[in-house]
């Protein structure tokens, strides 16, 4: 995932959970109940957004 190290990716699923409830949030969201930065959520999202309309399930 672009922006994240192992310890915030492990961080990221120990608080959000799976990539399904992370799609369900926003950029603001995810960077709040993850505790990243703006800037590394924002790409999270564009990341989550641009794998779904891959056919990324």
């Amino acid at each position: 995932m672009p922006g994240l190290g192992p310890k915030r990716i492990r961080a990221l699923f120990e608080r959000i959970g799976g990539f399904k409830e992370m799609r369900a949030l926003s950029a603001e969201e995810l960077a709040a109940r993850a505790g990243i930065p703006a800037r590394a959520a924002a790409a999270l999202y564009e990341f989550l957004r641009q794998a779904r309309a891959h056919g990324a399930p």
